[in-house]
């Protein structure tokens, strides 16, 4: 609608006006970066400590390879906060209405924690982002029952929202209880979740062999 896009619009601004104010990166920022310039060009000599998140840092990497930049990275970090505001209204609608999507939308369009780290190379905001993705498809899939591919959408997003941050991953704890509270135990039963399960397991197996070897320890 024009008053979503009007939304979509102020949020792009603010976040513009905001992306470069800081002038220089935090430990956490300097560890994800020091992590992939190693990993694109083998220095500095620095190695990612076992309990800091993978997915960031190795798309980070890809994008050294193709000759991107610092300013480039804080790009992606935009176009995650931006899919923040769209996502918010998206799961607004779908649980709510339209009148609620929109106000929640604008909130989030200006709210000040999603400003900062919008401008923070670091696995916050995609974190909420994917989650809020994940809440999305799963809505869609399971209970709207638009599509069995939303569910099998929400294993993967399972799996990449995890390596992303790794707490993301008590979403599986929170959409367990919710499941149990509404169905029982039925849920055991539907096919499409266990598909989920299962392209959750195999995205994360390559990072769990990569663990084992650089770490010698099973991630957990």
């Amino acid at each position: 609608s024009i008053i979503l896009i009007i939304i979509l619009i102020f949020a792009l601004i603010i976040r513009l006006k905001y992306l470069t104010i800081n002038q220089a990166v935090w430990y956490d920022e300097a560890e994800y970066l020091s992590t992939a310039k190693n990993w694109a060009f083998g220095y500095p000599p620095y190695e990612l400590h076992f309990v800091r998140p993978p997915l960031l840092p190795f798309i980070l990497t890809i994008f050294y390879k193709l000759g991107a930049s610092e300013l480039f990275f804080r790009f992606i970090m935009l176009t995650f906060s931006m899919l923040s505001v769209l996502f918010v209204y998206l799961v607004g609608k779908d649980f709510f209405d339209k009148r609620i999507a929109m106000i929640s939308s604008f909130i989030m369009s200006f709210f000040y924690v999603g400003l900062f780290y919008t401008a923070r190379l670091m696995t916050d905001m995609q974190s909420m982002t994917i989650w809020l993705i994940a809440v999305w498809s799963f809505w869609k899939g399971y209970f709207k029952k638009e599509s069995k591919k939303y569910i099998w959408f929400f294993g993967l997003m399972i799996t990449l929202g995890t390596l992303m941050r790794f707490p993301f991953g008590t979403i599986v704890i929170v959409v367990l209880i919710f499941l149990l509270i509404t169905e029982g135990l039925k849920f055991f039963k539907k096919k499409d979740l266990w598909i989920a399960f299962l392209v959750a397991i195999v995205a994360f197996t390559p990072y769990s062999i990569w663990y084992i070897n650089t770490y010698n320890k099973i991630p957990i």
